[in-house]
């Protein structure tokens, strides 16, 4: 995965890294599966690049855990502070946009073969 550039008064600027990747196969399932940490404020949008499929479905999984803070901490008064979702991951293909949501840790689940 890499970040889009961002256009500033003209001039292409590259933005710091934001985030770590880590992709594999799973083979009895047959999906590709990206794990994404983004640790800045801000939502990251980022290019998954699917290279060596050769089809893959439209549509995958996004699990998400997030926080508004990363101070945000689960305890016996707040237990459910921190709680994994899942999401629809449409519009998949060999070249796809994601936003990455702040303080987020994202697992995509796209079949592919």
């Amino acid at each position: 995965m890499y970040l889009d550039d961002e256009l500033v008064s003209g001039t292409r600027v590259e933005r710091l890294n934001s985030l770590f990747s880590q992709a594999g196969y799973d083979l009895q399932n047959r999906e590709v599966i990206i794990k994404v940490t983004n640790f800045h404020g801000q939502p990251v949008d980022a290019t998954m690049e699917l290279a060596g499929t050769r089809t893959v479905d439209r549509i995958g999984r996004h699990l998400l855990i997030r926080s508004a803070s990363p101070r945000d901490q689960i305890t016996l008064n707040a237990p459910r502070r921190i709680v994994p979702t899942e999401q629809v991951l449409g519009g998949c293909s060999r070249t796809s946009p994601v936003t990455l949501p702040p303080y987020s840790v994202n697992l995509l689940r796209i079949p592919a073969e």
